[in-house]
């Protein structure tokens, strides 16, 4: 895990840390469609990256505001159980 917060992207640092690693759904963003916590990030464009090949180190490369955490609980989250 990396310890140099200042090292990290800007939109990281100012992201409320309790939103790191979640999805949310909210009505009012990109029509309830499952989101990273504290981005307009879907999951379904994480996802895609990964069935493209992507390693969660080039995940974070295309959107350098997500944390591994976050990818992570992207790539795992079960849309069934949310609907």
């Amino acid at each position: 895990m990396e310890t140099n917060v200042q090292a990290r992207p800007v939109a990281v640092r100012l992201r409320d840390p309790t939103t790191i690693g979640r999805i949310e759904r909210r009505r009012d963003v990109l029509g309830s469609a499952p989101v990273i916590a504290g981005t307009r990030i879907t999951v379904s464009a994480v996802r895609n990256f990964h069935e493209a090949g992507y390693s969660v180190d080039a995940i974070i490369e295309e959107y350098p505001t997500l944390t591994p955490a976050d990818v992570e609980a992207a790539l795992s989250y079960d849309d069934t159980a949310a609907a």
